[in-house]
C-alpha cells in the first residue's frame, strides 16, 4: 500500500512531468524536515520503478521524471516555474499545464494572486537555440475573439531561456525574458508589490 504522500509525489509528476527533489519538497513536504522526507520517498519510489531519475553531476539534485527522457530540462523549467509560484509572495488561483488558445500552445498558464491583484501568465519555456515566436502572440492578441471569453485581459508573455533574447519593442501586450535562475523569478517579476 503506498502512503498518502507517496500518492501525492506521483500525481504530481504525472501532471509536470519532471521535478527535482527540491521542487518536490517545496511543493509536497513542507517544513525542516521536508527535504529529508522528499528524497526518502522519492529513493523508495525510485528502487520500486515507479519514477525514473537523472542528473547531470553529483553536486546537483536529482529530476525525476515519467515517461521519457526527451526534453528533460525544458519539462524541468516548467515545473520549477510552478513551484516558484507556489512557494512566492501570492496564491495561485488557476492553472493548466499546457494551455492551448487559437494557433497558441504555451507551456503553462498560471492566474496569480497577490494582494488584489490578479496576475495572468502564459510561460514559454526556451531551450532551443532559436528565438522566442512572438508574432504567434501577437497574432493570438488581434484575435480577440478567441480570448476574450477565457480571460478578462490578455495575459503577460513570460519567456524563461538560458539565452539572452530581448523582448521586441511596440507588443500590445506585457512581455518579459527571464533567465532560468527560479530564485529570481517572483523578485522581477512582482518587484513593486
Amino acid at each position: 500500500m503506498k502512503r498518502t504522500r507517496d500518492r501525492a509525489i506521483l500525481d504530481f509528476l504525472q501532471e509536470w512531468t519532471a521535478a527535482d527533489t527540491l521542487q518536490i519538497a517545496a511543493a509536497l513536504c513542507p517544513g525542516p524536515s521536508g527535504l529529508r522526507y522528499a528524497q526518502q520517498r522519492l529513493k523508495r519510489l525510485h528502487d520500486a520503478g515507479q519514477v525514473k531519475r537523472w542528473r547531470q553531476g553529483p553536486w546537483q539534485p536529482w529530476i525525476y521524471y515519467t515517461g521519457r527522457q526527451a526534453q528533460l530540462e525544458h519539462r524541468h523549467l516548467i515545473t520549477a516555474w510552478h513551484v516558484a509560484l507556489c512557494t512566492g509572495p501570492g496564491q495561485v488561483l488557476d492553472y493548466r499545464r499546457e494551455m492551448v488558445i487559437g494557433p497558441v500552445r504555451a507551456d503553462a498558464y498560471h492566474a496569480y494572486l497577490i494582494g488584489r491583484q490578479v496576475y495572468l501568465m502564459l510561460l514559454e519555456v526556451q531551450t532551443e537555440a532559436r528565438p522566442p515566436d512572438w508574432g504567434k502572440y501577437r497574432a493570438l492578441y488581434t484575435a480577440r475573439h478567441k480570448w476574450e471569453t477565457v480571460w478578462p485581459e490578455f495575459p503577460a508573455v513570460i519567456v524563461v531561456s538560458a539565452r539572452r533574447w530581448t523582448v521586441p519593442e511596440g507588443l500590445p501586450f506585457r512581455a518579459e525574458m527571464l533567465g532560468t535562475d527560479a530564485d529570481e523569478w517572483t523578485k522581477i517579476l512582482f518587484n513593486s508589490v
